[in-house]
């Protein structure tokens, strides 16, 4: 839904925000309009209430204003939105970035201004020059968390929908490895513009160059793959059919070094919390706290549907520390949320979004340094999920997925071993050692996940949970 009807009596939407009772009319349509809107967190909790918090207008006339809205739903959980909206009429309110008012807001950035006005301002920052950023603004509409635009076939913007105070790693990383860090597989950062208010200090939009593709990661993923499970059903066959094929193993080496290369990068990374740290001994354990933690959720949830399951889980929860590996390597920043789904496959190809992490998870912890195989058992992860969905019930699925994340993790050992930083332990049982724990504890995360979101889906991350307890028994 783009907007709503609202009478304005005569007064600009700015003054919404100055007038009580225009105000409280107001408030009272919002939480019909914000259910209704893909990027809100709140809408199989229920909304309580929502209250305008700040005001902002973004232009002259008062007709296109940036409102902050201060959400709580029926768990008490509060949310702070970002809700800019438009008066297109003496009774429609509509959300601009589905209108060509989406390309003022990429002007504020382009240009790097500040809007203020008492105490409450958008202050942008251009950041790479040369990018032209014109044409027409088409609205994406596969986004969930945020929302996107794109100019003609030139840039991108994104407008966090989720406002929390701090530094938002998408906003940060980006910059950081764009610039500075050297890195090509991300699309480079053309401005930042951050919210400020009393009390408040946060990112509220990037505009990046658009790259041209031809599908995201997981996408082109499931088309090889299906193709594949379509060509073969014998396990024994498969993998000799993907070195025949070729293409599937190629890119799922370039994606292991490009993974490989993208954590070389943040090894050496500078600046507010990004620079890395040794992992030490109390790392280990609060990651092995971390695990125990997720055993006994997913245990809680999985007792009554798959009882044995649960057992086996519960049972994790309760064992001792394992002994700390020989060498433990870097904690540092990583990509935070990393499956096939965050790749594009562009003309220069493959690179990497994304970086914001989960958006319902305080930015402190979507900052803090974690160690460089919780991307790699992202991905990997990503790969099961990818070889159940395309080959469903085949039983060549195991000898696709073991073949394909083959060739992805020999690659990003092999990039992960080049200078000019080392970042892993340099054993193979320390790696080894280290990457199952992270790829337990992420199937543990989906089990939870699906089980609250996708039950039919449950059986993926089960499977490999159970696989993994075998291997340890």
């Amino acid at each position: 839904m783009p907007g709503f009807e609202f009478n304005l009596e005569g007064h600009t939407l700015a003054a919404v925000h100055r007038d009580p009772e225009l105000r409280s009319r107001f408030e009272s349509r919002l939480p019909a309009f914000l259910l209704q809107q893909r990027w809100f967190a709140g809408r199989a909790g229920g909304l309580q209430s929502a209250t305008i918090e700040h005001a902002l207008p973004l232009d002259a006339a008062g007709s296109l204003v940036l409102f902050v809205v201060h959400t709580t739903d029926d768990a008490g959980l509060e949310t702070r939105y970002q809700v800019p909206l438009q008066a297109t009429g003496a009774d429609t309110v509509e959300d601009p970035l589905a209108t060509e008012a989406a390309a003022q807001l990429r002007d504020i950035l382009v240009q790097g201004r500040m809007v203020e006005t008492e105490g409450v301002r958008l202050a942008a920052t251009p950041i790479a020059t040369g990018i032209a950023c014109g044409g027409a603004p088409r609205l994406l509409s596969g986004e969930q968390s945020n929302t996107s635009v794109v100019f003609g076939r030139e840039c991108i913007l994104k407008f966090f929908r989720i406002l929390q105070d701090g530094f938002n790693p998408d906003v940060q990383l980006v910059s950081w490895l764009s610039s500075q860090g050297g890195f090509p597989g991300v699309p480079r950062v053309i401005a930042s513009a951050r919210f400020q208010a009393p009390g408040l200090d946060a990112d509220a939009a990037v505009l990046q160059e658009f790259l041209p593709n031809d599908g995201d990661g997981w996408t082109w993923t499931l088309a090889h793959a299906r193709r594949a499970f379509a060509a073969v059903s014998d396990p024994g066959e498969m993998a000799g059919h993907l070195r025949h094929e070729a293409e599937t193993l190629s890119e799922a080496a370039a994606i292991g070094w490009l993974t490989a290369q993208l954590h070389a990068a943040l090894a050496r990374a500078t600046g507010p919390a990004m620079e890395p740290q040794p992992a030490t001994a109390a790392d280990w354990q609060a990651w092995h706290a971390g695990l125990t933690s997720e055993a006994r959720a997913t245990a809680r949830m999985l007792k009554s549907g798959h009882p044995a399951a649960a057992a086996r889980i519960a049972a994790l929860a309760d064992s001792p520390v394992p002994p700390v590996p020989g060498e433990l390597g870097l904690k540092m920043r990583t990509h935070g949320d990393y499956h096939l789904g965050q790749l594009l496959h562009t003309e220069r190809g493959w690179v990497v979004l994304d970086f914001e992490g989960e958006p319902s998870r305080p930015i402190a912890e979507r900052i803090a340094l974690q160690h460089p195989l919780v991307d790699v058992a992202g991905m990997l992860r990503s790969w099961d999920y990818a070889a159940r969905v395309a080959g469903e019930d085949s039983p060549a699925v195991p000898a696709w997925r073991e073949t394909v994340s083959a060739a992805f993790l020999d690659a990003y050992w092999a990039g992960a071993d080049g200078p000019p930083r080392p970042f892993l332990p340099a054993a193979p049982g320390d790696r080894d050692a280290l990457l199952h724990h992270f790829l337990l504890r992420k199937a543990l995360y989906e089990v939870r996940y699906e089980l609250g979101s996708r039950p039919a889906w449950v059986a993926t991350p089960l499977a490999a949970v159970v696989a993994m307890l075998d291997s340890t028994t």
